[in-house]
Formats: structure tokens, sequence, C-alpha cells
């Protein structure tokens, strides 16, 4: 019997056009986390869907203000903090992700969306 490890989703540093197709709620060995879900839309890496999370809670300096505000192109008010912001209205939306090769704690090798710009 081989086993044998796969490199189909280890995509190479650098920049690509993505667009980003779901939005969903998960759980981790982190607990409860919001994901989003990038699809790169041309080259060698076509097709293949990268995952950006973090915590669900919305605050000022929080990964999900963050994400929010590079989906937005724009910071977000104090009042869109507080009262809410609808991010369902950026999917489907084109952006350039920038994508770092990262080794996990175990020593396998992922992509990581280091910045959506």
């Amino acid at each position: 019997m081989i086993v044998k490890g796969s490199k189909q989703h280890i995509v190479k540093s650098g920049k690509y056009q993505a667009k980003l197709t779901e939005i969903k709620n998960i759980k981790s060995g982190y607990g409860e986390r919001m994901a989003f879900v990038f699809e790169i839309v041309n080259g060698i890496y076509q097709g293949t869907k990268l995952i950006r999370t973090c915590t669900p809670i919305l605050k000022p300096n929080s990964n999900l203000n963050e994400i929010i505000q590079s989906l937005n192109h724009k910071p977000l008010t104090p009042e869109q903090i507080y009262k809410g912001i609808d991010i369902t209205q950026f999917q489907g939306n084109e952006y350039q992700i920038k994508v770092s090769k990262r080794a996990s704690k175990n020593g396998f090798y992922y992509s990581h969306i280091e910045q959506i710009i």
C-alpha cells in the first residue's frame, strides 16, 4: 500500500485574481470560524479554491474587520461595525489575493491568503 501527500492545493506564492465564491461558518480546532472561499479564475491554478478564516466577531481591530475592509475597498464606519454589515454583497466579486506558502505545526505545507487587494 502506498500513501502520499497531494500538492494540488499548494499554490505558489504570488498574487492571483480570484472570485469570492462562498462565505460560511465552520467549526475547527480553534472553535467557530468564518470562512471566505476564493477561487482562482485564471492561470495554471484556475479553479483552485483557497480559504481565509477568522473568528466571526466584528470589532475594530479584528481579522474579520480587516477582511471586510479589504472586500469593501474602504474602512468600515463605527456604525457599520456595531450595527453590522451584510457581507453577502461581496460574494461573486473578483479580488486580487496575495498568497504565501506556509508550514503547519505538523510540517505540512499549505497556501495562505495573506492579503485581499
